[in-house]
C-alpha cells in the first residue's frame, strides 16, 4: 500500500493529519522498514499506520540483501570472518534461510528487514498522539538528475561513518540513482529541534558541511550527551532560553551544558531550605515551619538572574562562580 492509499483508511481526522505530515518526510529506509512492516501485518485503520510509524525504529533494515545467498554472506560476515574462506564449501541459500528462522524478516526495497522479537507495542494508545521525536537531528531532502523530486534521508547515520551496511544515507544515495553526495542537490532540510530553520540559505552549496553538523548533533541527541540524566530537557530548556536560531549554536550549546545551571520548580523549596542552612545554620523547628520557602526561593533565584522557562516548569541562568550560586543547583 502507498502513501496514498494510507492516507484513505479510516481514523481520526487527528490522525490523518499526524500521518499526513509524517508521511511527507518518510525516509528511503524508513520506506523501506514501513513496507515491510505492512506485508507482515497490512494496517486496517489510521491508528494502525500511526503505531507503525511511530516504531520504524525498532525494524532493522539490512541494506544491500536481496536473496538468501546474500543473507547466509551476511550471517559470515557478522558471526565468523574466518568463515569466510570456506564460502564456496558452505550453502549459503540454506544458512540464510537458517538466519530467517532466527531473525524473522522479509526482503523488501533490495534490503531485508529484521522485524522486532517482541513485537512492538506501546508506541501509540490511540488517544495520544506520538510528540516530537528528537531521535534524529535532521531530515535532508535532496534531488539528483535521475530524481528531480527528491528522496528524504535522516541523520544521524552510524552506518555511514563506521562503513557498514547501507544506512540512510546510502539507501538514500540508491534510491537517487548516485554514487556520492556531491551529486546531489537540497531541496529542503529540518531540523528537529526548535527554532532552527533556514537551514537551506545557511548551509548554501555546502551540504557536506550541513551533514557533518548534523551528524554530530544527532549523535549527541541519541546518546543523550553520553547518558547525562536530564539531559533533553535541558537542552531545550537552554536552546529557549538563548532564543537559538542556527545549527552551529544549537551544536555548540549541546557541548556546553556545563555552562549553565537549571532549577527545576519542584526543586525551590528545597533549594530555600538549604539556603537557609548554610547561612543560618541549625534552624529552629518552630521557625521552620512559618517560612514562605517558595516565596524566598523565587527571590533567591531573581537576585541571581534566573529565568523562568515558558513551560514554568525550570529557573535557568548562566554559569556563575561559586560563591554567587544558590547551594541547591542542577548543574549542567
Amino acid at each position: 500500500m502507498d502513501k496514498a492509499g494510507l492516507l484513505q483508511l479510516p481514523g481520526r481526522p487527528e490522525e490523518q493529519d499526524w500521518l499526513r505530515e509524517r508521511l511527507e518526510v518518510l525516509t528511503a529506509r524508513e520506506g523501506i522498514a514501513l513496507d515491510a512492516a505492512i506485508q507482515r501485518h497490512p494496517a486496517q485503520d489510521s491508528t494502525e499506520v500511526v503505531s507503525l510509524l511511530a516504531s520504524l525504529d525498532e525494524y532493522e533494515v539490512l541494506g544491500g540483501i536481496q536473496s538468501y545467498e546474500d543473507l547466509g554472506l551476511y550471517y559470515l560476515e557478522e558471526t565468523n570472518a574466518r568463515l569466510l574462506a570456506l564460502r564456496d564449501y558452505i550453502d549459503l541459500d540454506k544458512l540464510g534461510r537458517q538466519y530467517e528462522a532466527q531473525h524473522p524478516g522479509r526482503f523488501a526495497g533490495g534490503c531485508y528487514v529484521v522485524y522486532p522479537r517482541k513485537g512492538v507495542t506501546g508506541f501509540y494508545d490511540g488517544v495520544n498522539l506520538p510528540g516530537p521525536d528528537y531521535s534524529w537531528s535532521l531530515r535532508l531532502k535532496l534531488a539528483s538528475s535521475a530524481v528531480p523530486e527528491g528522496v528524504w534521508l535522516a541523520l544521524p547515520d552510524y552506518n555511514d561513518i563506521m562503513d557498514v551496511r547501507p544506512g540512510e544515507i546510502r539507501l538514500a544515495l540508491d534510491a537517487l540513482g548516485v554514487q556520492t553526495i556531491r551529486e546531489c542537490t537540497l531541496l529542503e532540510a529540518r531540523c528537529s529541534l526548535p527554532g532552527i530553520t533556514g537551514l537551506e540559505d545557511a548551509y548554501r552549496g555546502r551540504l557536506e558541511d550541513l551533514i557533518y553538523d548534523g551528524q554530530n548533533l544527532g549523535f549527541i541527541l541519541q546518546e543523550q550527551n553520553q547518558g547525562q540524566k536530564g539531559f533533553l530537557q535541558a537542552y531545550l530548556w537552554i536552546l529557549e532560553y538563548e532564543h537559538c536560531a542556527t545549527l552551529p549554536a544549537a551544536l555548540d550549546l549541546a557541548q556546553n551544558l556545563n555552562r549553565y545551571q537549571v532549577v527545576r520548580a519542584d526543586q525551590l523549596q528545597d533549594m530555600a531550605w538549604m539556603d537557609l542552612r548554610v547561612r543560618l545554620g541549625c534552624v529552629d523547628r518552630a521557625l521552620s515551619g512559618c517560612i514562605d520557602l517558595e516565596r524566598y526561593g523565587l527571590d533567591l533565584l531573581r537576585k541571581k538572574g534566573y529565568t523562568l522557562t515558558e513551560d514554568g516548569c525550570a529557573y535557568i541562568a548562566r554559569q556563575q562562580t561559586q560563591s554567587q550560586a544558590p547551594q541547591q543547583m542542577q548543574q549542567m
